[in-house]
């Protein structure tokens, strides 16, 4: 039951929202689930976690929980597959559509490490195209995935 309410916890934090295009360095070895406790990425936005198991709850909530920004790598190893069949170009379709709360940040040339622009979805298939072919770091977000592709919704029930 704990296991179910961690899961649950962190699915209703993250809201199944998704992130795309993601270019800060990544880990390329899997770290062992064990402590919360950030990884050494150096990732200028987010702490990066590797895991997640239920007695990390609290730890989070005191941490990160509308405190600070966290990416937490392999969090359901379990779904990892079914989260597959999903692709870069169905988050670009996502938020181009008017129904899906979407937004993006592009980091400005100009300003270096310090300068991110946000701009709110939904975004026409030419600036898609265009931030997908940018050589600048930049994130796309796309709200309540599960609202929108039946076959994440389901991952709820899993």
């Amino acid at each position: 039951m704990a296991a179910h309410a961690a899961r649950a916890l962190l699915l209703a934090a993250c809201t199944v929202s998704w992130i795309v295009g993601y270019r800060f360095p990544r880990p390329r070895a899997a770290a062992p689930r064990a402590t919360l406790r950030a990884s050494t990425s150096s990732s200028p936005v987010a702490d990066e976690l590797q895991g997640w198991d239920a007695s990390q709850a609290a730890a989070f909530l005191e941490k990160y929980w509308q405190k600070r920004p966290v990416l937490i790598r392999q969090a359901f190893p379990a779904i990892e597959e079914d989260l597959r069949q999903l692709t870069e170009a169905d988050f670009f379709a996502l938020c181009t559509d008017e129904d899906v709360e979407s937004r993006t940040l592009v980091r400005d040339a100009s300003d270096g490490e310090s300068g991110w622009t946000k701009e709110y979805g939904p975004f026409s298939p030419r600036d898609v195209k265009k931030l997908a072919s940018s050589p600048r770091d930049w994130t796309v977000l796309v709200q309540e995935v599960d609202r929108h592709i039946p076959s994440i919704a389901d991952l709820w029930h899993k």
